[in-house]
């Protein structure tokens, strides 16, 4: 079996596993894996903005990447956002375990079954992120005295632009407790695909007009605790798994494809 990470901003590499870069076509366009090696052969590392940082939100081929990690045998995956906080007990710094997410983007290609010979499918989406996978990341962050809130509600806005003060509050008063711009894209296609994907959000500033009409990112010492984080995720990855999700059963056909989609 094989399992991927995803990173995002500030997340482009994983400390002490070697690495192979492929290129894996699918149906939806290339995507750049990096394959892992010798012990960590079964561990596959995605970076969605590019290794550069030269991809824009609202221009990830999110459909590219996911399929390729289904194509691969990718059948459990985890994520990494980085966010701003919409709420002042959630500081920069601080670590949430996502559960929901509102989504506020447009003009994204958010399906793979867009109709004809591609299908059609309506996906439940009560429970958008792995309870399965979610439960064990808890137990292993206790074991490590890792601190990570338990729950989190993601507000995906479109970007790249940042968010208005103005806006910062609605999100906040309709339930958002952090805000990024890639999430809910990356998480309705994992749930699609039927692959188990559950994600952590770490802070590194405070939403617009929160507490200052500046926007000041914090980063120190965080590094450290995303390379803590990324090593309790590939061991939650190989850890025992008893199911206590329908991430491979969400999926309500309406018209079967007629071709593989992921092939």
């Amino acid at each position: 079996m094989r399992y991927a990470i995803v990173g995002g901003t500030g997340v482009y590499n994983l400390e002490g596993v070697s690495t192979v870069e492929r290129t894996v076509e699918t149906r939806f366009g290339e995507a750049t894996i990096y394959e892992g090696l010798h012990e960590f052969s079964d561990i596959v590392f995605l970076t969605r903005h590019g290794k550069d940082h030269t991809i824009p939100p609202h221009k990830v081929n999110y459909r590219a990447n996911i399929a390729a990690l289904k194509k691969i045998g990718v059948e459990r995956a985890l994520g990494l956002y980085c966010v701003g906080s919409l709420k002042t007990l959630i500081a920069p710094g601080d670590f949430v375990l996502l559960d929901q997410f509102i989504d506020q983007t447009y003009n994204r290609e958010d399906t793979f079954y867009s109709g004809g010979e591609y299908g059609l499918v309506h996906t439940d989406m009560v429970r958008p992120f792995c309870n399965t996978l979610r439960n064990l990341i808890l137990k292993e962050a206790k074991n490590q005295n890792f601190r990570i809130m338990p729950y989190g509600n993601y507000i995906c806005f479109n970007g790249p632009r940042f968010e208005t003060a103005a806006e910062i509050r609605y999100f906040a008063q309709i339930g958002g407790d952090v805000i990024g711009m890639t999430g809910a894209t990356e998480t309705m296609l994992f749930r699609e695909a039927g692959i188990h994907y559950a994600a952590a959000a770490f802070s590194i500033n405070f939403g617009a007009g929160l507490l200052s009409e500046k926007m000041e990112f914090k980063r120190d010492g965080l590094n450290d605790d995303i390379q803590k984080l990324s090593k309790i995720f590939i061991s939650v990855l190989r850890d025992s798994f008893n199911q206590e999700c329908n991430c491979n059963t969400a999926q309500r056909f309406n018209s079967s494809p007629t071709i593989d989609i992921f092939a």
